[in-house]
């Protein structure tokens, strides 16, 4: 019998609301990582999605060991979660997100968490944000930010009024300084990979289960948390603009 730890902070009421949330969670790199204490915090529905396969690059910041490489991702991820808390109900797709099928993604959920990377295209991350809001369901969109991490919590508006295309995370989060130096070197291909360190997917799985929490006491205002811990930075914000 797996005992959650959260006595004292969470109200009766609150634990039922948990226990039968349904969350689906589009992207299983930094999203394995949010899954998983999403897991240990007490969701026992789930519905992940991702079609890639794992690799030995995403050893070091996501859930998988070398055990699962060249699995692909959704199925890796049920494997572990099972592990964690065999009771939990996990749904697997191994397909992209599209238009066509945001919709059929999005069924029956309560929370859509969203990382899938931005790069090459938004379209599947504005397509699910689409579905969200018009069925009035909470958007989480949680990213990687060098050593840190941050979310939008969107329960009022679209993905897209506040981000459309790559470069509007610039004007929504706050870029470090240091991170700046580090994206022009990956687009200029003097680094390989996009960097996205252990402490960065923890975090944003910690910015996702606070954001939850918040959701559940009836947070009902678009907001942003960001974390750096090498900058000692803290931000969170109502959306206003």
């Amino acid at each position: 019998m797996v005992v959650w730890r959260w006595e004292g902070l969470l109200r009766s009421k609150e634990k039922c609301i948990i226990e039968n949330l349904q969350v689906a969670v589009a992207g299983l790199g930094m999203g394995s990582v949010v899954v998983e204490a999403l897991a240990r915090f007490g969701i026992e529905k789930f519905r992940v999605c991702d079609f890639d396969k794992v690799e030995e690059s995403n050893i070091g910041h996501q859930i998988f060991d070398t055990t699962y490489l060249g699995m692909n991702k959704a199925v890796a991820t049920k494997e572990i979660l099972l592990r964690i808390n065999p009771k939990l109900s996990v749904e697997t797709w191994e397909e992209p997100i599209t238009k066509n099928n945001a919709e059929r993604f999005v069924e029956g959920m309560h929370i859509i968490i969203d990382c899938i990377d931005p790069t090459p295209s938004l379209e599947p991350s504005l397509a699910l944000s689409e579905v969200a809001f018009q069925r009035n369901i909470p958007f989480l969109y949680p990213t990687d930010l060098g050593w840190g991490a941050g979310i939008l919590v969107l329960v009022k508006s679209k993905l897209e009024k506040y981000i459309s295309d790559v470069q509007d995370l610039a004007r929504v989060f706050t870029i470090p300084p240091y991170l700046n130096v580090v994206i022009s070197k990956f687009l200029d291909g003097t680094i390989h990979h996009y960097p996205q360190p252990i402490t960065s997917t923890l975090l944003a799985s910690v910015l996702v289960v606070t954001a939850l929490i918040r959701l559940i006491r009836g947070e009902r205002k678009d907001f942003l948390l960001q974390i750096d811990p090498y900058e000692l930075n803290v931000v969170m914000r109502y959306l206003l603009f």
